[in-house]
């Protein structure tokens, strides 16, 4: 199982006040996603590919619409993966979930950091399929609501017998709001498969 440390404390070092001065400050404030869009992203390679080469979602994911929970992958570098998708306020599921009080559902944000770790997997490791196989010690901490930029994280273990294992945080303004250990089932080429 992948056991992955999230940064969420300042540095020990360095004096007292600029501690409280970062924990004040956000980390992932609204729109640092589209900040980070022109840099470049380390690869497994060892070389520098700008974000702007990254193939599109939906070039890459077979999910389409009104079920294609990550609109941009924005940063991809060997064992990480990191996606964004703003839930607009006339989104369908809002309408039930819940009048008067929309919340975008904890099992959609499970869903963006699954399609997040498959965009990994069929890219960066060159699986020809994946399928979700199992979640594990999901936790919704802070409700999602209309009109948030969404920040999916996953973090991947090594691929062992065709399983690869993240460990997925979902993050609003640099808070965290939902955590998962996701596991997925790498088909290869002539090799049993599993149901969707």
């Amino acid at each position: 199982m992948l056991r992955a440390a999230w940064p969420s404390s300042p540095s020990a070092q360095g004096s007292h006040e600029a501690g409280r001065r970062q924990r004040s400050e956000p980390r992932n404030p609204p729109g640092q996603a589209a900040a980070l869009a022109n840099r470049a992203v380390p690869r497994s390679k060892g070389f520098l590919v700008p974000t702007t080469e990254l193939p599109p979602v939906t070039s890459v994911l077979p999910h389409r619409a009104p079920f294609l929970m990550v609109s941009r992958i924005f940063e991809l570098r060997d064992g990480y993966v990191a996606g964004l998708r703003t839930f607009r306020p006339d989104e369908p599921f809002f309408a039930g979930h819940f009048p008067g009080h929309p919340v975008v559902p904890g099992v959609l944000l499970i869903e963006g950091l699954a399609q997040t770790m498959a965009y990994y997997a069929l890219v960066q490791e060159s699986a020809p399929e994946v399928f979700l196989v199992g979640v594990d010690r999901a936790r919704f901490r802070v409700r999602v609501e209309p009109g948030a930029e969404v920040i999916f994280e996953v973090k991947t273990g090594e691929q062992r017998f065709g399983l690869l294992t993240g460990h997925g945080r979902v993050s609003v303004s640099g808070r965290t709001v939902a955590e998962a250990t996701l596991r997925g089932f790498v088909r290869v080429p002539g090799g049993l498969g599993v149901s969707p």
